[in-house]
C-alpha cells in the first residue's frame, strides 16, 4: 500500500487545509489506535469532503465521522500498523502535541 500519491504543491496544499480544519477541533484526543476531534456541527460537510479526498490518495486512512448532538467526532485511524505513526503527525497537524504516547 502506497503512503500517499500526492506531492508538491499539492501535497503542501492538502496539508495546509488539513491544519486549518483539523485546528478548529474544539478537542482533540490521541487514543491507543486512533486520534479523535471533537468539532462544531457546522464544519461536517467540510470533514467528509477533505476525509474524502484524502482516502482517494492516501488509503490507508480509516476515517469515521459521527454526530454527537449539534457536534461531530471525527476518529482517524489506519488500515495497517506500518502506517501507524501518521496518524501522530495528523494529530499534530491540529496543533496539538504527542507527548507520552497514546493514552487508551
Amino acid at each position: 500500500m502506497e503512503a500517499c500519491s500526492l506531492s508538491g504543491d499539492d501535497l503542501a496544499t492538502r496539508l495546509a487545509e488539513l491544519k486549518v480544519l483539523l485546528g478548529r477541533a474544539l478537542v482533540r484526543e490521541r487514543l491507543a489506535d486512533c486520534a479523535s476531534f471533537r468539532f462544531r456541527g457546522e464544519d461536517e460537510t467540510q470533514l467528509r469532503d477533505l476525509t474524502q479526498k484524502e482516502q482517494e490518495c492516501c488509503g490507508f486512512w480509516r476515517f469515521s465521522i459521527e454526530r454527537d448532538g449539534s457536534e461531530v467526532v471525527m476518529r482517524v485511524g489506519v488500515a495497517s500498523p506500518q502506517f501507524e505513526h501518521f496518524v501522530d503527525r495528523f494529530y499534530e497537524l491540529s496543533g496539538a502535541q504527542v507527548l507520552d504516547g497514546p493514552s487508551s
